[in-house]
């Protein structure tokens, strides 16, 4: 495929402007802007780029829909049309706030959850099959599908309000969790791996540009925000 980002002339013979159109997952930037502040990084470097960045957490055809560069969080990739490139690793946290935990059962294990009012993230790969490992060998355990919704935000402000509980990732919780508005459950217990991709069409020749913004994005993030050491 051609490459789609299409260099203009600015007026006033100015540099050429180059526009790049990116799809970003909505809590990436909405909730404590780390993509954001990492693609400002990157635009501070690059003066000419113009980007036309559109946020979805629904999927969406990358080629059909002429984007350039797609970012993505999930626990794994299936769709092999695509180059993923990894940029971060999140963890998934099995949260609720003190207010639940007050009103409700304690939790002493995990299969206690399916006595208990669940959230579900309609984009998750494993849905309301929650894999955790407990006692042993890896187990899915089913949990109550109370509430279903397609948005980690609008999901957070529920458990906050002490009506449940949901799996959140740390970009989406980091903040409530240091501060006690939400309380984490089994922190212990081993859950699937979350990880930020950026994506873009196998088939598409990648402009260098979208190269370069990949690159700096794997070095903001680990300057920005270091793995743990083992």
């Amino acid at each position: 495929m051609a490459d789609l980002l299409h260099p203009f002339q600015a007026d006033h013979g100015r540099a050429a402007r180059h526009r790049q159109r990116q799809l970003v997952q909505q809590g990436l930037v909405r909730r404590v802007g780390e993509l954001a502040e990492g693609l400002a990084d990157f635009m501070a470097e690059s003066p000419a780029l113009r980007p036309d960045i559109d946020l979805e957490d629904a999927y969406v055809d990358l080629a059909a829909a002429n984007y350039d560069l797609g970012f993505r969080v999930t626990t794994a990739l299936t769709d092999s049309s695509y180059v993923a490139r990894h940029i971060h690793d999140y963890r998934l946290h099995i949260c609720c706030a003190p207010a639940y935990l007050a009103r409700h059962a304690p939790l002493l294990a995990p299969t206690d959850l399916t006595r208990h009012c669940c959230f579900i993230y309609s984009h998750a790969l494993f849905g309301s099959r929650w894999p955790l490992r407990h006692a042993g060998p890896h187990s899915d355990i089913e949990v109550p599908n109370w509430v279903r919704t397609n948005n980690t935000l609008f999901m957070r402000s529920l458990i906050l309000q002490g009506l449940g509980i949901g799996i959140l990732p740390t970009f989406v919780c980091r903040e409530e969790l240091a501060s006690g508005a939400l309380v984490e459950l089994f922190p212990d217990i081993q859950r699937p791996s979350l990880a930020l991709f950026a994506i873009y069409p196998s088939r598409q020749l990648v402009a260098p540009r979208v190269t370069r913004c990949i690159e700096h994005l794997k070095q903001w993030y680990a300057q920005r925000y270091p793995a743990p050491a083992a």
